[in-house]
């Protein structure tokens, strides 16, 4: 699986340097998609984020789709970062 979404990673971004945003926010998404499946949801937000980056520019019109998408990115990062450091808090707290 990973391979998998290292190729989806490759293409999105090679998508984004000819400029096809519509198809790079459809391989960040397909990414962030294997990204959860694996288990792996801090990686899944940050392909989110860079999908909603993707279809910003592809259809700023739609741009509450968009910042939705992005905000959903935000909060899943910020959300493992705290549940990380409250793991390590109680961890702390039970080896003292």
């Amino acid at each position: 699986m990973e391979e998998a979404v290292e190729c989806y990673q490759r293409a999105a971004n090679m998508f984004k340097m000819a400029k096809k945003w519509g198809s790079a926010g459809n391989a960040f998404c397909e990414a962030a998609s294997l990204h959860a499946k694996a288990g792996s949801k801090y990686d899944a937000a940050v392909n989110y984020v860079d999908a909603a980056h993707c279809y910003k520019k592809s259809d700023p019109n739609g741009a509450f789709c968009y910042q939705f998408m992005y905000c959903i990115g935000v909060y899943l990062i910020y959300l493992l970062i705290y549940v990380y450091i409250m793991f390590m808090l109680f961890y702390f707290i039970s080896v003292i």
